[in-house]
């Protein structure tokens, strides 16, 4: 048993040794180019597992495809006859029609991330979590939301339509019976309004896996993470 117990003590002894070997020491000025370099480090980490994750979501029709202005739809699906279907069907029709696009998406925003450039790198590792996709976005989703609207405009909206439309006979029912006050949502049939909706949508759905991802990393002590990363992300 004692033996046991001193392979166990030396074992972690060997590995906090080499991880000490690893690091960088906090206390040095790290230069802007080194700053800039941790950033890009983690945008590239950030964008992959954004990416990875977004796949996932999509091909187990768990990514909600729903904007936000219509979430009301999802939260009361279970009480409306029929809806809580017609959610899970339009759920799987679009993320089927996202992952035919997937490829060249996401080859798309893979050049995005090449165009980014840090003015004040150690200001940017220092203005939060999710410092680095709130720029991102502010410099590319106006252009996302018009790439992404390109080729999602011959989408086939009627299952979106049937969701909308059933939603609200339901509200309406019950503000008339039993005097509630649930909200009647814009229902449209104009294709190219839907697809800009949509559009938009999507875009924010990217830049919210992308921040999360950048929380985690940001966050996430890993013994194997790039030293100079590191200690610009304060978890040394």
């Amino acid at each position: 048993m004692k033996r046991l117990v001193r392979s166990v003590v030396l074992a972690i002894l060997i590995a906090v040794f080499l991880i000490s070997c690893k690091t960088v020491d906090s206390s040095v000025d790290l230069t802007d180019e080194q700053y800039d370099y941790a950033l890009h480090l983690v945008l590239d980490q950030a964008q992959e597992q954004a990416i990875s994750e977004l796949f996932k979501q999509l091909n187990e029709f768990k990514e909600p495809m729903v904007p936000q202005q219509y979430s009301i739809i999802v939260e009361l699906s279970g009480r409306a006859p029929g809806l809580e279907h017609l959610v899970r069907q339009w759920y799987e029709v679009s993320s089927l029609a996202v992952l035919q696009l997937f490829g060249s998406l996401s080859d798309y925003v893979e050049t995005l991330k090449s165009q980014i450039s840090f003015q004040d790198p150690r200001t940017m590792a220092e203005s939060g979590d999710e410092s680095i996709s709130l720029y991102y976005r502010s410099l590319f989703q106006d252009e996302m939301v018009e790439v992404f609207y390109e080729s999602i405009r011959g989408w086939d909206y009627s299952v979106w339509n049937q969701c909308v439309i059933q939603y609200n006979a339901w509200a309406a029912t019950r503000n008339m019976l039993y005097d509630e006050d649930n909200d009647i949502l814009e229902s449209t049939s104009d294709a190219d309004k839907l697809a800009r909706m949509f559009s938009v949508h999507l875009a924010q759905r990217f830049f919210t896996h992308l921040g999360t991802a950048e929380a985690l990393i940001r966050t996430t002590p890993d013994p194997a993470m790039d030293p100079v990363l590191a200690v610009v992300l304060g978890l040394v």
